[in-house]
């Protein structure tokens, strides 16, 4: 832990240079940059809150990293409201905000000595192995996190603008359906990963891991398709955004896959396999992208909305990388019984839609 907030606090220091000089180069006026540089002075003690949970959730304590993550987010809710409230601007919420993750690092620091963990101690041996066996991992969220930008940007020079509106809408609702995903696997990584170095245990943990995880995901897919015009009516209005519902209703399936793709995804990373799993999914963000490529133009000439053409790459890079992970997984990871829970899911998941369309409408003879 020691290692790693040392380790935290000297890359932060490495990229805020050339990040303010890129926005520099790019024009960005002195305001704006000023903004910027207290942004990236905010994101530190959020990254160190991070190393925490990490180290938590490692020690399977979810409970802790839960707690530290709620407080950490209502600290900087109350912060904000506080100088609002007050008055304050963009500049205000930003210190307000930075402010309440300080406060959070305290609190990270007094939950690891409510727990015994051992004295946080530094050493370089530590230190090169976060930076050499960390890299596979970094490049792995660089992929993840430039494929919407990737998309955006496809969107913005293939389509009318208010159709970034519409994808911007559709963005939201799909970024808060793919999180619970995200936290079942990631409280499955710690016995994934003392599971990984015999075959036959990992499956075991990876069928325990899937199972809940399916159940959720065929939830959810269905979930989606059924509410998505309530959702986004009631969060943007009944008019203007039926085409975001269009989106999310086509996203459904693509989030079953998605919810398959992460756990196994983080099963190749407990099995020391991720730097291929970072070349699998830095190809399969160019595979999304030239699927953009060819798919937004057509669906906007199709149907005016290529935000239909995002998604549908979305969905068949998604299957590009279950293929690739499965493919990576040691022998004998996988068995049968995934396959048919994977296959009970998605039939649960069509089955609500397909049932409501066979019904008549509730309160009709």
């Amino acid at each position: 832990l020691g290692s790693a907030l040392v380790f935290r606090a000297l890359t932060a220091a490495a990229v805020a240079g050339p990040a303010l000089a890129l926005a520099w180069s790019l024009g960005q006026p002195p305001s704006t940059l000023a903004l910027y540089a207290i942004l990236l002075g905010t994101f530190l003690p959020v990254s160190l809150v991070q190393a925490h949970g990490v180290v938590f959730r490692g020690r399977e304590r979810m409970d802790l990293d839960a707690v530290l993550s709620v407080g950490a987010k209502a600290l900087a809710l109350g912060a904000t409201l506080w100088v609002l409230a007050a008055g304050a601007r963009v500049r205000g919420v930003l210190l307000a905000q930075g402010a309440a993750a300080a406060i959070a690092v305290l609190g990270a620091a007094a939950l690891a000595r409510a727990v015994r963990l051992p004295p946080t101690r530094v050493t370089r041996a530590a230190l090169r192995d976060l930076a050499v066996g960390g890299a596979p991992i970094v490049a792995l969220n660089v992929a993840i996190v430039a494929q919407p930008y990737l998309d955006a940007i496809v969107l913005s020079r293939l389509t009318p603008a208010a159709v970034m509106g519409w994808y911007a809408a559709a963005k939201t609702f799909m970024s808060a359906l793919v999180t619970p995903a995200a936290i079942l696997a990631s409280a499955a990584y710690p016995r994934l990963s003392r599971a990984a170095g015999h075959a036959e245990e990992l499956r075991r943990e990876l069928g325990t891991a899937m199972r809940p995880l399916l159940f959720i995901a065929a939830g959810a897919t269905a979930g989606t398709y059924l509410l998505a015009g309530a959702a986004v009516a009631a969060v943007y209005g009944g008019t203007g955004f039926g085409p975001a519902v269009a989106a999310l209703e086509l996203f459904a399936p693509a989030l079953l896959l998605f919810f398959v793709d992460i756990l196994l995804g983080h099963a190749c990373v407990a099995a020391g396999r991720a730097r291929a799993f970072a070349i699998a999914k830095a190809g399969n963000v160019a595979l999304s992208t030239a699927l953009d490529l060819v798919l937004v133009p057509a669906l906007q000439a199709r149907t005016g909305n290529g935000v239909l053409g995002v998604v549908l790459a979305f969905g068949a890079s998604e299957l590009v990388m279950i293929a690739s992970a499965v493919a990576l997984l040691p022998r004998r990871a996988l068995d049968r019984g995934i396959a048919r829970d994977a296959a009970r899911a998605a039939a649960a998941a069509a089955a609500g839609p397909l049932l409501l369309a066979v019904l008549p409408p509730l309160g009709t003879a």
